[in-house]
């Protein structure tokens, strides 16, 4: 995908190759969901690559952007842990007379779901063992922050990769994301996730009643409220 049309109230209209202020340019889709697209960029000064979310330019859109920040420099604030993911920062973009609020995260690979889909292979059962490990470990430790994530899905859980798959990556013709060297097949294979997208998270004492999380995973409670 090459560029996503700009509508009002939505989504901005990005190419690959275009700068992003005067600081990246952007260089692959990486995804879409209801309210952003997200986008490999690369820091022209920094030689440095990450991600970066961009939320249509509708209010709600924006506003939920900056609740998200909110939970994810509470996070940071307590230091990194290493299965969730590094958010890095966030800036507003201008387009006409419209606004876009980022947020710019280290640089992962595919989701659990889209690992899923792309292994012409099982995962190994001991690879699964440690993968579920990694994320009860991330769910303990937001939990000890007093943080509720409301969205824990295979597609919010992040696989690492090498700065090496990183740099092949961007330098790849392809301009989809979905070439990854993953070994889920042997059981000493290292893999590391990531939860991401705290799009419907809260901290507890500032619970959001709006947020309503995919009901094919959702806990019965929340179904029910």
């Amino acid at each position: 995908m090459s560029n996503v049309e700009y509508q009002e109230g939505g989504f901005l209209r990005v190419r690959i190759g275009d700068a992003l202020g005067n600081k990246y340019n952007i260089l692959k889709y990486l995804g879409r969901g209801t309210y952003a697209t997200v986008w490999m960029i690369k820091d022209k000064a920094r030689e440095k690559y990450s991600a970066v979310k961009i939320t249509r330019s509708h209010q709600l859109s924006r506003a939920a952007a900056i609740d998200e920040k909110k939970v994810w420099q509470h996070i940071q604030k307590h230091g990194q842990h290493p299965n969730i993911v590094k958010w890095l920062d966030s800036f507003n973009i201008k387009h006409n007379n419209t606004r876009h609020f980022t947020l710019r995260f280290e640089m992962m690979g595919p989701s659990l779901a889209d690992a899923m889909k792309l292994q012409e292979r099982q995962f190994h059962l001991e690879v699964i063992k440690r993968i579920i490990k990694q994320i009860l470990e991330a769910v303990k430790h937001l939990h000890h922050l007093g943080v509720i994530h409301m969205d824990i899905k295979p597609c919010n859980i992040m696989i690492a990769i090498t700065d090496e798959n990183i740099q092949n990556l961007a330098n790849s013709e392809d301009r989809t994301h979905n070439r990854y060297d993953l070994n889920v097949t042997n059981p000493n294979s290292n893999i590391i996730v990531k939860i991401a997208d705290m799009g419907l998270s809260c901290i507890a004492d500032r619970v959001r009643i709006q947020a309503r999380p995919t009901c094919s995973y959702s806990s019965p409670e929340a179904s029910d409220a």
